[in-house]
């Protein structure tokens, strides 16, 4: 959710769509209306902390997935993303989302979503052209114009302050 991507795009993800050598991740919204993967790096990047960077736990899932894999099943087909075992459904993991930002960080006022938004916002304030921006997110270019362009660092400054405000 991090990298912008939504929810049930990571919860379709398949083995086969990270590709350990180049630290990408190919996202296809299956059941919406674009069939177009978008491409989501997922490298190590200098200031991650260990216990926030996601690559080096999605290489072990995909090389422990394709070890043991049984033989006549794809291992590219398996999900990448599971709980128990089984893919994750995107209702349980916005579940899970809202329940560890709301209850475990205190930050009741912030929806799963918020991330997706922070993301786009966070790439427009760096710089990143808008059709770049859209492109990244998956959606119109005037989309992010409408709803983004005018975001600022301390807008969504203010937005937080709000939200801690709200919440007491």
């Amino acid at each position: 959710i991090a990298l912008g991507a939504r929810g049930n795009e990571l919860c379709q993800a398949n083995i086969g769509d990270f590709d350990v050598a180049t630290g990408v991740l190919q996202l296809t919204d299956k059941k919406g209306k674009s069939k177009k993967p978008r491409i989501r790096p997922v490298h190590c990047k200098p200031y991650d902390r260990p216990e926030t960077n996601i690559y080096p736990r999605l290489v072990a899932r995909v090389r422990k997935a394709r070890l043991a894999c049984p033989p006549g099943q794809d291992a590219d087909e398996l999900p990448l993303f599971t709980r128990n075992g089984a893919r994750w459904a995107s209702a349980n993991l916005s579940q899970t989302v809202r329940h560890l930002v709301q209850k475990k960080a205190g930050l009741p006022h912030v929806v799963p979503y918020s991330f997706r938004d922070y993301r786009i916002t966070a790439l427009l304030n760096q710089g990143m052209p808008t059709f770049a921006v859209a492109k990244f997110a998956g959606t119109a270019e005037q989309h992010i114009r409408n709803c983004y362009d005018q975001s600022t660092d301390e807008m969504l400054g203010n937005l937080i302050e709000a939200a801690y405000a709200k919440s007491g």
